[in-house]
């Protein structure tokens, strides 16, 4: 102790060391999200085409689907509906994505066409990268039953077209198939279900394939008439469509005999056979029909999707049928009554709440495109697993409007902006209380009597037993962009584009004061719990910290990334830490990617950094693009985030302050902590680093409480 009193002497060069040390440190903030759950589906866009694909996976549980728009993998978890694992093709466009019969093994062929990857399900494992070779670029692949055998196209660019297969296990090739020539009917290489059969294209037509101890002989040839090879899910009937005269041929591969023909009214594009061998799902546009395997009739026709359905894929027990179509959604359909059992989310999720027992999450919606007509928009959630309990509101048509949701302080009632105006539900039994004329951001009072909403340049202040107006705050030059209760209730605060934080009195709207210090737009604000704090997100790429004893400035805190940005804030429950999120400043997502950082409080370093992609560190975070709204669960120790694209919704556990004597947030309790609160010691403010115990002075307290941890950490 004697020593590090010594150090006193240094002061000056030391706090500039420390100085150095907490900025740096900023840097090593934590990177990977801790999800325990998340909702999305493929993002669609307004106009055009997003191909989504989907097929069940053996345990009957899970399901696998993709996009071709952003090159997205999703795992499903069909028990809750929920999102277990995600996995993006990263810099590389994929093509023809392939899934091994057993649901074991996923392979995907870059854009560029020079490599395969191969990745082990659900855990989206990397297996091996195969690479072209140096004559030859690659085509479609499949993969056998197991996943051990993989079947690459390959042609050098001319109409010299070859397939191999290749072991996965090393990548060395066991078979070759030359002469194939170029075909103007490009399908997927093919292994059977039972790993007898391999099917390769040559020209315009197939030549089937029996495998043998010595290699691979030709069994079958189906010329140009014929399109769409497929084997049955027990790998007796091999099944081609002839176009000529719309008839399905049922080739039994025990003799290589038809075995039936079914008739057909139009061409598809997809079908899939159930296990059990007696249902057939065939597509018609963006329709689907189930028919008898034996005779082909009708069974039922299926209707939702609203453009051509490009996946169909029963589920093992053949109780459920999963299609993905151009409108970016996977359904899964019932398949004895034909009723839609799940949809996929499309559109951004803009606002998500807790309730305050930390029961329930509600999330608003914003769907990208009026083609999709009435869409779910208004959802709830349930915490603890993520299960959808609740659709509160289906008619709400797209709007450039960022919807929100809050539930009002005594969990009483649920609000939500929509289309249609700020709905109020009563949380008992969901019924519809009344609509109010607002469709701009909102906040609930303390009390929960009152609702501020955001206007053109103004507040307006509603009473929310009977919706009344009962005033308007002005002050503003420009678009009013946040609102803030104090925890108190006698203070509303506002921040907009002309870059001025304004005060007013609750009691009668009279201006009570006019913060300045931003240089540009004021995006977001936010008062801590205790009501001391109050934290405003700039345009100028800054996070400042007001005490609000005496509106002083306290700190100012960088963002580090996308200066220029809709940031906005919100503290945890318990004051520590801060949460800053980058969100669209309007409608046209011309923004960069999501990003959520936790910021210390005490000495503004970030202690979490979550991106989509930190090109840092290489860590890929399962985050919608971009984020549009995070909040801290009542008790803290989770964080909900409301983003675009795939992933819309997601929940994920609040990093946590483990030391209380980690003054400099290095996550170690040494030396360097002492000498912060010794070099302080003595003096008095609210916030102060050294001031461990939050009492307002540096005093022995807060050294006994560093010794206490000391080592912790380290």
């Amino acid at each position: 102790m004697q020593t590090l009193l010594g150090w006193k002497q240094a002061k000056g060069s030391l706090c500039a060391l420390t100085v150095v040390l907490l900025t740096t440190l900023n840097g090593f903030a934590q990177s990977r999200l801790d999800t325990l759950w998340m909702r999305g589906g493929h993002y669609y866009y307004g106009g055009g085409y997003s191909t989504t694909g989907a097929v069940f996976l053996p345990d009957g549980n899970t399901m696998l689907s993709w996009d071709y728009s952003h090159r997205r993998f999703l795992i499903w978890n069909l028990s809750n509906q929920t999102i277990s694992r995600t996995h993006a093709a990263y810099d590389d466009s994929y093509y023809g994505p392939a899934v091994s019969h057993d649901g074991s093994t996923l392979a995907y062929r870059a854009a560029n066409r020079e490599s395969v990857r191969i990745l082990r399900l659900p855990q989206f494992e990397l297996v091996r990268t195969i690479e072209r070779p140096a004559n030859a670029w690659i085509g479609k692949c499949a993969l056998s039953h197991d996943g051990s055998l993989i079947a690459l196209e390959l042609d050098d660019g001319t109409y010299n077209r070859w397939v191999e297969i290749r072991r996965v296990s090393d990548g060395r090739g066991v078979a070759q198939f030359g002469g194939l020539g170029y075909s103007t009917n490009y399908q997927n290489p093919l292994f059977s279900p039972d790993g007898r059969f391999f099917v390769a294209q040559s020209g315009n037509y197939y030549v089937v394939y029996r495998r043998t101890d010595t290699g691979y002989t030709p069994v079958a040839s189906y010329g140009t008439d014929y399109r769409l090879p497929q084997f049955s899910p027990n790998g007796q009937f091999f099944i081609v469509y002839n176009t000529r005269n719309n008839r399905m041929i049922l080739y039994d591969t025990s003799s290589w005999s038809i075995s039936r023909e079914l008739q057909l009214p139009s061409s598809p594009n997809v079908y899939a056979f159930s296990h059990d061998g007696r249902l057939l799902a065939v597509n018609r546009t963006s329709d689907i029909e189930i028919r008898q395997a034996s005779n082909g009739q009708v069974v039922r026709t299926i209707r939702g999707h609203l453009r051509g359905v490009v996946s169909l894929s029963f589920s093992p027990d053949d109780s459920m049928l999963v299609s993905g179509a151009q409108d970016g959604t996977v359904r899964i359909w019932q398949v004895s009554s034909g009723d839609n059992l799940f949809i996929s989310e499309v559109g951004d999720t803009t606002g998500v709440a807790f309730s305050p027992n930390g029961e329930l999450l509600a999330t608003v919606s914003s769907a990208l495109s009026s083609e999709f007509g009435y869409l779910p928009t208004v959802r709830v959630f349930r915490v603890s697993d993520g299960a959808l309990l609740r659709i509160l509101d289906t008619a709400n048509y797209y709007s450039s409007t960022v919807h929100r949701v809050a539930f009002s302080p005594d969990g009483a009632l649920l609000a939500a902006t929509t289309s249609n105006g700020l709905k109020l539900w009563r949380v008992s039994d969901w019924s519809l209380v009344r609509v109010l004329p607002i469709f701009a951001p909102f906040v609930f009072s303390p009390n929960g009597r009152l609702i501020a909403s955001t206007a053109e340049g103004s507040v307006r202040v509603f009473r929310v037993s009977d919706g009344t107006l009962l005033r308007v705050l002005t002050g503003h030059q420009g678009t009013v962009r946040s609102i803030a209760f104090t925890p108190d209730g006698r203070l509303l605060a506002s921040a907009g584009d002309d870059g001025a934080i304004r005060l007013y009195r609750t009691v009668d709207g009279s201006p009570a004061g006019v913060l300045t210090a931003h240089t540009g737009k004021v995006f977001g604000i936010a008062f801590s719990p205790n009501g001391k704090l109050l934290a405003s997100a700039g345009e100028d790429a800054t996070i400042r910290l007001w005490r609000t004893a005496d509106w002083s400035l306290l700190r100012t805190i960088s963002t580090l990334y996308y200066p220029r940005y809709d940031t906005r804030v919100a503290f945890s429950p318990d004051g520590k830490l801060l949460l800053s999120w980058n969100a669209p400043t309007d409608s046209s997502r011309n923004q960069p990617d999501g990003q959520i950082t936790v910021w210390r409080v005490s000495n503004g370093s970030a202690i979490a950094w979550y991106r989509r992609y930190d090109h840092y560190t290489q860590v890929r975070n399962p985050i919608g693009q971009p984020v549009f709204s995070v909040e801290a669960s009542p008790d803290g120790s989770l964080f909900a985030y409301g983003g675009g694209l795939d992933i819309t919704l997601g929940l994920a556990r609040m990093p946590q302050l483990e030391w209380e004597g980690d003054v400099n947030g290095d996550g170690c309790v040494d030396d360097l902590d002492l000498l912060e609160v010794l070099f302080t010691f003595g003096e008095s403010g609210w916030y102060l680093p050294q001031d461990v115990n939050y009492d307002g002075q540096v005093d022995d307290a807060d050294l006994l409480l560093v010794l206490f941890d000391f080592s912790g950490g380290c």
